[in-house]
């Protein structure tokens, strides 16, 4: 019963995850096409930044306010990555990676900032053999005894879902405790990168977020912060402040810290707090596709009460507790 509550849980964590992971397969010397989208209506291209990566630090293509620019693309890229011009405006960002090869394989990041739509979409490509090249090797594998013991996990389509065949009755509880902490190790990293801020109602707070690139040129930089409806608080457009497109709910009661952007430092100040301030902000740096997430807390002013207290992973504690408590049942 135990096991099956559990299975349950880490079930359901993982559900939001992997809806939103496509796998693409293709062969050696072919091409083929990463999918990314945003799914708003009357785009405006000027407006719209998407920035492609490749196992979250190679540059393969990005669209700067809807102009093309390979000024940062890995040279292995280089002619090999196209894009499809007369789709922007319905919302269709793809590329098309051609001449693959096995360096190719791996994660694709596909990040698209938007003044009302701000998303990352994540595509794993597998590359294979060419068919010639299979071919030539199937009298081989004929005459290999199957391994029976293997067991593969597959998810290509978010549609497309199946639970692992091949179960005894022996091997279940240690193919569950396996993906239990698989399933831990992930929300650990999740959780410890949440950042919890409290303020009080009419003071100040400051949001932080920073970047762990060095030798930073503020030209290159572009960082956006967007609230928890994806409103616009603050830009920095290559290194300049910019409140074009902010919601007006934020007009002049946002600050940064000018001196701090050199050494990374972008973090926001924001006054004269309101309960409708509460909630999730996301703070997203290019062309170092980093991104930090802070929750805000309102609480109403008391006397002697401070405001802008950090609580940095505080809403990681429970995790840890109750995680390593529910792993213990699993192998007891």
């Amino acid at each position: 019963m135990i096991i099956g509550w559990c299975s349950i849980c880490v079930f359901a964590a993982l559900i939001n995850k992997v809806c939103l992971q496509v796998t693409v397969e293709a062969v050696i010397g072919g091409s083929v096409v990463l999918p990314c989208s945003s799914t708003e209506h009357d785009l405006k291209v000027q407006d719209i930044s998407v920035f492609w990566r490749h196992n979250g630090s190679e540059t393969i293509y990005d669209l700067i306010r809807g102009n093309d620019s390979v000024a940062e693309q890995n040279p292995r890229y280089k002619n090999r990555a196209k894009t499809f011009p007369d789709e922007y405006l319905r919302g269709n960002f793809s590329i098309k990676l051609i001449n693959l090869q096995h360096t190719d394989a791996g994660e694709f990041s596909c990040f698209i900032i938007h003044s009302s739509d701000s998303k990352q979409e994540t595509v794993w490509l597998l590359i294979n053999e060419s068919i010639v090249e299979k071919g030539s090797n199937s009298t081989d594998q004929a005459n290999q005894e199957p391994e029976t013991n293997a067991h593969q996990w597959h998810i290509s389509d978010p549609e497309y879902n199946t639970f692992p065949e091949g179960f005894t009755k022996g091997r279940f509880p240690l193919i569950l405790i396996w993906w239990f902490v698989c399933v831990f190790a992930v929300l650990i990293n999740k959780v410890s990168l949440q950042v919890t801020v409290e303020g009080v109602i009419g003071g100040s707070v400051v949001l932080p977020c920073s970047s762990a690139e060095h030798d930073l040129k503020l030209q290159d930089i572009d960082v956006h912060w967007r609230d928890k409806n994806d409103k616009i608080v603050y830009s920095i457009i290559k290194g300049e402040h910019s409140v074009a497109g902010q919601d007006p709910q934020y007009k002049d009661r946002v600050e940064t810290f000018p001196s701090e952007y050199l050494r990374g430092n972008f973090s926001i100040k924001l006054s004269g707090l309101t309960h409708a301030d509460a909630g999730q902000y996301i703070c997203y740096i290019t062309p170092s596709d980093e991104q930090e997430t802070v929750q805000l807390i309102i609480k109403e002013k008391e006397k002697g009460e401070y405001a802008g207290a950090v609580s940095a992973g505080t809403s990681s504690h429970y995790v840890y507790i109750v995680l390593p408590a529910l792993f213990i049942v699993l192998i007891a």
